[in-house]
């Protein structure tokens, strides 16, 4: 009997047996990146979603990049690994593109927070934002880069060594809504 693609589509349980799709390669890979045709589509998130999970439980695999904003994909991967936050206000901030309102994305968010929290942390999923900070109407401001960078060398190195401190930084960056 033909299996029908449709089956698939509709039938995650048979969508991709992760062994068998990484036996297709002649090594296994660190990385293993999977594209979309389309952006948005419930069912292909939902097998990515399933995919990710299987790829998890069965094969080790313990990131998640999507094309999302790199800076605000921080945000969710913090709730990810230690449950800061809501899941609503993570779903409306930690993604760009309006990513966020997606129910599978919901769903694998809430997935990998459940995963962890059952989990000592060598054994957690994370997640990560591969795109850079813009939108097609414009960039987000540069402050979260900029003052975790400075609070990142100020921790190690002389005072001295830095440009400026956090206070003349703040008042450079002037607000957000520039």
């Amino acid at each position: 009997m033909a299996h029908d693609i449709t089956d698939t589509l509709t039938d995650p349980v048979h969508a991709v047996d992760p062994a068998a799709l990484l036996g297709l390669l002649p090594v296994r890979p660190r990385i293993l990146a999977l594209g979309e045709p389309t952006h948005g589509d419930g069912t292909l998130l939902g097998l990515r979603n399933d995919l990710f999970r299987r790829l998890v439980e069965q094969e080790g695999y313990r990131t998640l990049a999507i094309e999302s904003d790199c800076l605000r994909g921080l945000t969710v991967d913090d709730y990810v690994a230690s449950g800061k936050g809501t899941l609503d206000a993570v779903m409306e901030h930690g993604f760009s593109h309006g990513w966020g309102a997606f129910a599978a994305n919901r769903a694998l968010v809430r997935w990998m927070r459940a995963h962890n929290a059952e989990r000592p942390a060598e054994e957690w999923v994370r997640f990560a934002g591969f795109d850079g900070p813009l939108e097609i109407t414009g960039a987000a401001s540069p402050r979260q880069a900029l003052t975790a960078l400075h609070a990142y060398l100020a921790a190690h190195v002389s005072a001295n060594l830095l440009p400026c401190t956090a206070q003349a930084l703040d008042r450079l960056l002037g607000t957000d809504d520039q």
